[in-house]
C-alpha cells in the first residue's frame, strides 16, 4: 500500500474514534463531566486550602452562623442564592442555599464546625485531603439535603489541624437518577486540595 493510502486509512481510523471519545455530552447540564482534567479548571480557596472546580461553576461565601457550624463556602455549576431567608419575624439560615436541585443537581460545600476543642466524627472511610487525615461517610440524603431536593449525601470530615478552633467538614448534596458525574466532580475537587 503506497503512503497515500496509509494515510487515508489512519485519517479515517481517528476520526471514526474521536466521533464517540466525548462521554460527557449525555450528562445533564447542570454537573461536571466526568473528569476535571477534560474541563477548564478554576482555582478557589477557603479555610486555609487551595483546590480546584470547573471554570464554570460558581462560589459563594455562607453567612454567618452563631450556632459553631459555619458555612464557608457554597459551590455549584449554577447561580447559588443565599442560604438566608427573609421571614416575617426576621429571617432564618439554612445548611444550603435557598435551592431546589433538579435531575443530576449538585451542590458542594465547605464548612467550619464546632467549638473550640470538639472533635469531628470518626465513623466512615479514612482517607487523606491534602495530606490531612479525615473520614468520608456517603449514603441517603441527610434532612438537610434532602429539604433542597438531594437524594444521596457525602460528608467528609478533616482532623484538626494544629491550632484549629473545632474542624472543617467538606459536603456534598446530589440528586438522581445518575450520581456519577456529580461524585467524580467531588472526588476531584478532593484530590486538588492543597494547604
Amino acid at each position: 500500500m503506497n503512503r497515500r493510502a496509509w494515510l487515508f486509512c489512519a485519517l479515517f481510523l481517528l476520526a471514526g474514534c474521536s466521533a464517540h471519545a466525548d462521554p460527557s455530552s449525555t450528562l445533564p447540564s447542570s454537573t461536571a463531566p466526568s473528569t476535571m482534567s477534560s474541563v477548564p479548571l478554576q482555582l478557589v480557596a477557603t479555610a486555609g486550602a487551595r483546590f480546584d472546580i470547573p471554570a464554570g461553576w460558581q462560589t459563594r461565601p455562607g453567612s454567618i452562623n452563631p450556632s459553631g457550624n459555619r458555612p464557608l463556602l457554597f459551590i455549584g455549576p449554577g447561580a447559588l442564592p443565599s442560604d438566608c431567608v427573609e421571614t416575617p419575624s426576621g429571617g432564618v439560615c439554612h445548611p444550603w442555599p435557598d435551592v431546589h436541585l433538579g435531575a443530576g443537581g449538585v451542590l458542594f460545600a465547605w464548612r467550619e464546625h464546632g467549638m473550640p476543642g470538639s472533635r469531628p466524627p470518626q465513623d466512615g472511610v479514612s482517607l487523606t485531603v491534602g495530606g490531612r487525615p479525615a473520614h468520608i461517610r456517603r449514603g441517603s440524603a441527610d434532612e438537610a439535603c434532602a429539604a433542597i431536593g438531594g437524594d444521596e449525601s457525602i460528608a467528609v470530615a478533616l482532623e484538626p489541624a494544629q491550632g484549629q478552633d473545632g474542624w472543617t467538614g467538606i459536603d456534598a448534596c446530589l440528586a438522581g437518577p445518575d450520581h456519577a458525574s456529580g461524585e467524580a466532580a467531588f472526588q476531584e475537587m478532593l484530590d486538588s486540595v492543597s494547604w
